[in-house]
């Protein structure tokens, strides 16, 4: 049986959906960001109200939707059943054109291969796969299969190396995708 989440908000700036009776910022609320951005983030946080993602839970503030803190709960059935990360996805003004900044918070940060210490991660479409088409519940999705499919607890072979010289910022990472998984 798949978990379910609802998308908190940390604002009372916010409209009620009819259907759901869950709330929705307001295109007011999201400051002197571009249109497209506005529009393409309220959709983005609609579709995840209605069809949350399983084993996450989002919360935005909604006077400030540049920002979306995700609580991950390790899938069942995986080598991280029952633990918990906390994800960040920062939008930029030029989402969807460029992929958001996605990390995980340290600690909160899993021991897989592909998830540095200080919570960067190496996945593709977060960089130089990265398309307007993919959403947050695409890369939501993605994370979450990523953790499912682990076999193994372990951080990537260069973490020490790479933490201590990475930029805070993961996309100014010149990334090698050595693999599939990646």
């Amino acid at each position: 049986m798949s978990e379910k989440r609802a998308l908190k908000s940390k604002s009372s700036n916010v409209l009620t959906n009819e259907k759901s009776e869950e709330k929705l910022p307001t295109t007011g609320s999201l400051g002197g960001l571009s249109p497209l951005y506005q529009r393409r983030v309220l959709r983005e946080i609609q579709s995840l109200q209605k069809e949350p993602v399983d084993f996450v839970t989002p919360e935005f503030n909604a006077e400030k939707l540049t920002e979306i803190i995700c609580y991950i709960e390790g899938p069942k059935d995986s080598i991280y059943a029952g633990e918990k990360f906390t994800l960040k996805i920062t939008f930029t003004n030029s989402y969807p054109m460029e992929c958001p900044i996605v990390v995980f918070v340290p600690p909160m940060v899993p021991k897989h291969e592909h998830c540095y210490t200080n919570g960067h991660i190496c996945l593709s479409i977060l960089y130089d796969q990265w398309s307007p088409s993919i959403t947050v519940k695409g890369i939501l999705l993605s994370i979450v299969s990523m953790l499912s499919s682990a076999k193994v607890k372990k951080h990537p072979i260069d973490n020490r190396d790479y933490v201590r010289h990475a930029p805070s910022n993961p996309k100014e990472t010149t990334w090698d995708f050595h693999d599939d998984k990646c």
